[in-house]
């Protein structure tokens, strides 16, 4: 059975002709505002601490406020389901102060010892809004995706207090750090490692109390792990009339990028692990329950990957407890509480579900996403009949793509979540197979003082402004501050199956 393409770094982006996310006229740090009208309101922020200027989402001159063109929006709730945009700018103003930039040297990587069966380590870093971010690690670059994030995080790392971890080549440390003083950035460090693919989230994960696990080696290469994955996704779709034709799990085996969580183990001074399972970081969702219960989501290639790995080693198919068992072991938490759940019809977990709150996993609805963006896409102007046909197809992909969210869903409810559906990806309607917006892709915190914030990918002022009433206004997410970054970073990050939360590590505790 053919499955698509793992993601490759190499690969160009899709030009964004009619994905429509980019928002004219946003401004970075630093750039006046041409527009003269002032934000007309005051906000308590910062647990009281400050007045941030904002105004309403529902004000009808939202668009030509200065909160709402600056490069980041932040939106907070309000009483009574009303929504506030609020202005980074004063929010970053306040809680900037002395900076001295870190600078570390002489690091090598290392791909970890085994994890022996017995041996119990510590519990995952959560992927919700439980984890304390002290630190987010990225691979800091010149120019491109990675150096508008990095610079966007040190941004809202001031607001939240975290730090933004850069890895960098040795012999750029210094050129680097000199780029982000003079772009008027803090709060962060700098530590050299080996520079491969972005994806940090793939490649390691950290663990509460220190240490770092890395997925397992597949033996003999990439090739008997795309052999297992096609079988596997053929025995669980076909019987739904599926195809399991889409991207594929893979890059870090066919990388070596354990590596590159080896890097960061080393520079952090981490006890590094190599996993008996290999799951790509995207690819899992860990958080906790209501009652604070630690559980663990991993999408069902991952377990299927697992379970081939574990045959080799035992000389006999392996039990669904045993695959349980063995990623349990891996990541610290108990067996009862790791679920296999069903790929969205997405090679990653990540790229169709999020966190909402303790319990609660928001994902993917194709249909409603298509509905809205055609109805928004008939609100800019006529549609003719080339526009008619690609939103045609835009919505035969959607309803394909709603089946696979079904099977998604049916587990996720198996596992004790609540499910809410949202419209969370909007494709490209040049290439529908690519997504143009996503808002699953993100961050979640808290801050120091107990403040709870959402970092996410932009898109068009429309999906922002939906997004922000449907995740704060109708209270399907509970924090004080929903932030999104830069949406003209969505052609090519996207173009390349990932995002934000993709090319980053969050540190921290619970």
């Amino acid at each position: 059975m053919a499955i698509g393409s793992i993601r490759k770094k190499d690969q160009g982006p899709i030009r964004p002709s009619w994905s429509r996310h980019s928002q004219a006229n946003l401004r970075s740090q630093g750039q006046p505002d041409t527009f003269s009208r002032s934000e007309p309101q005051q906000f308590p922020q910062l647990q009281g601490r400050i007045q941030v200027g904002g105004h309403l989402l529902k004000d009808p001159q939202h668009s030509q406020y200065p909160s709402s063109r600056y490069e980041i929006r932040c939106y907070a709730p309000g009483p009574e389901g009303a929504v506030r945009s609020l202005s980074v700018e004063e929010l970053v103003a306040a809680q900037k102060g002395p900076f001295q930039s870190e600078l570390s040297f002489g690091v090598s990587p290392d791909s970890g010892r085994p994890r022996r069966s017995d041996e119990s380590i510590g519990r995952i870093v959560p992927k919700d809004h439980s984890l304390r971010i002290d630190s987010i690690d990225m691979q800091y670059q010149h120019s491109g995706v990675n150096r508008r994030y990095f610079q966007q995080l040190t941004q809202v790392g001031a607001i939240e207090n975290f730090q933004v971890r850069g890895l960098v080549e040795a012999h750029e440390l210094e050129e680097a750090d000199k780029n982000l003083r003079q772009a008027g950035c803090s709060h962060y460090q700098l530590s050299p490692g080996p520079i491969g693919a972005e994806w940090l989230e793939d490649y390691s994960e950290p663990l509460l109390g220190g240490g770092r696990v890395v997925p397992a080696p597949f033996s003999g290469g990439l090739q008997p792990l795309l052999e297992s994955l096609g079988e596997a996704r053929g025995q669980r779709f076909q019987p739904h009339g599926l195809s399991g034709d889409f991207s594929s799990q893979g890059s870090v085996q066919q990388g070596g990028y354990q590596r590159i969580g080896g890097s960061q183990a080393m520079v952090y001074g981490e006890k590094l692990y190599q996993a008996q399972s290999y799951v790509e970081g995207g690819n899992m969702l860990s958080g906790q329950r209501a009652d604070g219960t630690p559980y663990l989501l991993v999408g069902q290639d991952s377990m299927d990957l697992t379970g081939a790995l574990l045959e080799k080693k035992l000389g006999r198919t392996p039990s669904p407890e045993e695959v349980r068992q063995t990623v349990a072991g891996d990541y610290g938490v108990s067996t009862d509480q790791v679920f296999g759940i069903e790929q969205p019809g997405a090679f990653h977990l990540d790229m169709r579900m999020t966190s909402l709150a303790p319990g609660v996993i928001g994902l993917q609805d194709s249909p409603l996403a298509a509905r809205l963006q055609t109805e928004w896409l008939a609100q800019e102007a006529p549609l003719s009949e080339a526009d008619q046909q690609r939103l045609d197809r835009l919505a035969a992909e959607a309803d394909q793509a709603a089946r696979y969210e079904a099977l998604t869903r049916r587990d996720l409810e198996k596992a004790g979540l609540q499910v809410v559906s949202m419209p969370g990806a909007f494709r490209n309607l040049a290439k529908v197979n690519i997504d143009g917006s996503n808002f699953f892709n993100g961050r979640h915190g808290t801050n120091p003082q107990g403040e709870k914030y959402t970092i996410l990918m932009g898109g068009t002022a429309k999906q922002e402004e939906y997004l922000a009433d449907f995740l704060l206004g109708q209270g399907h997410l509970q924090v004080d501050r929903l932030y999104f970054l830069d949406p003209e970073q969505n052609g090519q990050t996207l173009g390349q199956h990932g995002g934000l939360k993709c090319r980053t590590k969050p540190h921290g505790q619970v």
